[in-house]
């Protein structure tokens, strides 16, 4: 997923390199959420693998700080007409109907491979194992992906002068926590909290 004005340059470009002769191929190995739903679209032909997902859901402001009423309704307006505008593109891409597309926007919806070939949004089941989480630097070494994620979100946090910062665990049973949580250096693996903290 991401920003919206990215993922639709994202897609412009996929047009134009069809329209240069070039074949463009996606191929989702994980999973398309939000923007990446519509970049996938774009392409000529659309893989997904046996074990990604897509997923669909209405535009969103990812913050909004200190705004008046007046700002809100305009707010909600760019959003409703944004909202069409990804309707009329769905619609184009995968030929359901606009209250399926509708439907499945308003309930967040995570689409299985299965479900993801059945509702237009990509053509065929690609036969790829999924594969864990780890990065191969050299043939003696492989990086946890997740911790690596953790310390890049801590740097953009850093950057960006945040004071929340977005980090990722595991649990006892091997299921992924994901917590946005102050100063994630004093914490670690075995610390215990309540749901309020």
């Amino acid at each position: 997923g991401g920003d919206v004005s990215e993922g639709i340059k994202i897609m412009m470009w996929f047009d134009y390199l069809s329209s240069i002769g070039i074949k463009v191929v996606t191929l989702v190995v994980s999973n398309a959420y939000s923007i990446a739903s519509l970049i996938m679209l774009a392409a000529d032909h659309t893989l997904i693998a046996k074990d990604a997902d897509v997923m669909v859901h209405n535009p969103m402001i990812p913050e909004l700080k200190l705004v008046n009423a007046n700002e809100l309704e305009q707010h909600v307006k760019d959003l409703r007409e944004l909202e069409y505008t990804m309707y009329d593109l769905y619609e184009i891409f995968t030929e359901l109907p606009t209250e399926k597309i509708k439907e499945l926007m308003d309930n967040e919806t995570y689409l299985s491979a299965t479900d993801a070939v059945r509702y237009g949004f990509a053509d065929e089941i690609a036969n790829i194992e999924k594969k864990p989480k780890v990065m191969a630097i050299s043939k003696l070494k492989t990086v946890n992906m997740k911790k690596t994620l953790n310390i890049l979100h801590q740097a953009i946090a850093l950057v960006s002068g945040s004071n929340i910062v977005n980090q990722s665990y595991y649990d006892d049973k091997g299921g992924e926590l994901e917590i946005f949580q102050q100063d994630p250096s004093c914490y670690s693996v075995g610390d215990r909290t309540s749901v309020e903290n």
